[in-house]
């Protein structure tokens, strides 16, 4: 038969598992044991006389219970829900709501006394306000009268929202001489880059009339560099042509002497002007004319032919010399060409008297009768 297993201590162990859990996932830490959660009598009866729901007042309580983790924390909470902690006549802490109830905040919380002292230890006692304190004060700000605590706390917010609201102006104070300070910048520096830009103007203008000074210098320069390189050429041409025709009058002296005779004989006859003579003296002065015309024309005639044979006696000296040399070459090619045809006929013995023994045959006989 089978049994089924005994369990020990199975509820400790589902509890120990519950913790362990509730950590783990952040949950509310429910206490196994019985909890006096529940209002009193006399605290139901008073919800329901100011129109409350005892259960929604505890439900507001738990949660500024559970959302505070400290006493003043606890404290303001419940101030912005309209409660307030009090120091209670026979309890050590009270809740007062906003028509003046007041509540246990151990049964509100769930809570032991002890744990509830333990959570709002960080709070001075006496620094709370009594039972009778904090009904008046409920009952001040119902009727729409700041408590004294209250206008401690309005006016030390009116001070902190002047003095944020200083701190403000004073901030958009500096900002705008910030701006004041940007915008002067600004307009320094424009007015730096207008001027700026006049003296640029101003020195473009220069450099300008600088470069047409220079342009002008320049091209004057190069005109008389022109000028003077002409004349030079012009020189040197004039050179060129004197040496030419010194030359000229060297290769040829015979026709150079002819024509300072020339020149001498007749130009000077010519340039000078002929006194009036009578009829028969100039007569015989133009037979004197003539006969010297035909010497002069004999003398160059003579000298034209001598130069002419000289010119041809030279072209039949370099026929000549073409004509030998030509010989030669053809005698020096015959005869390489004939040493050519020994040699290889020397080398064919050779190689005969090799294949058929030392005897000598017809065509060896001919051989040397041609030689």
């Amino acid at each position: 038969q089978e049994k089924a297993a005994e369990l020990h201590y199975y509820k400790h162990k589902c509890t120990d598992l519950a913790r362990e859990l509730e950590k783990e996932f952040g949950l509310r830490e429910l206490s196994a044991q019985k909890q006096k959660s529940k209002l009193s009598r006399d605290e139901e009866q008073q919800a329901i006389r100011h129109d409350q729901k005892p259960q929604e007042v505890k439900a507001a309580v738990r949660e500024c219970w559970e959302q505070s983790d400290s006493g003043k924390a606890f404290v303001t909470a419940l101030d912005e829900r309209g409660y307030l902690l009090a120091a209670g006549d026979r309890r050590d802490y009270v809740i007062v709501d906003e028509l003046g109830g007041t509540y246990s905040p151990a049964r509100l919380t769930g809570s032991k006394a002890a744990q509830v002292r333990e959570r709002l230890s960080d709070i001075d006692r006496e620094a709370l306000p009594s039972v009778a304190e904090a009904k008046e004060m409920q009952d001040d700000r119902a009727h729409g009268i700041k408590t004294a605590r209250e206008q401690a706390q309005w006016e030390e917010a009116l001070a902190k929202a002047a003095i944020e609201k200083a701190e403000q102006e004073a901030q958009a104070k500096r900002l705008a001489e910030r701006e004041e300070k940007e915008r002067q910048r600004e307009l320094a520096k424009q007015r730096r880059e207008r001027k700026a830009a006049k003296l640029y103007s101003k020195a473009d203008m220069v450099s300008v009339q600088n470069d047409a000074q220079w342009f002008f210098k320049e091209k004057n320069r190069l005109k008389e560099q022109a000028q003077k390189e002409q004349a030079k050429q012009e020189e040197q041409a004039k050179k060129y042509q004197a040496e030419q025709k010194k030359e000229q009058d060297n290769q040829h002296p015979e026709k150079q002497q002819e024509t300072q005779a020339h020149v001498q004989g007749v130009a000077p006859a010519q340039q000078q002007k002929e006194p009036q003579q009578k009829p028969e003296k100039k007569l015989e002065r133009q037979e004197e004319r003539k006969q010297e015309k035909q010497q002069e024309g004999q003398e160059v005639s003579g000298s034209r032919r001598d130069f002419w044979q000289k010119m041809q006696s030279v072209r039949d000296s370099r026929e000549e010399a073409r004509e030998t040399k030509n010989a030669n070459t053809e005698q020096t090619a015959t005869q390489q060409r004939k040493a050519a045809r020994e040699a290889l006929r020397e080398q064919s013995d050779q190689q005969r008297g090799r294949q058929g023994g030392a005897g000598r045959t017809r065509d060896d006989e001919e051989r040397e009768r041609e030689r």
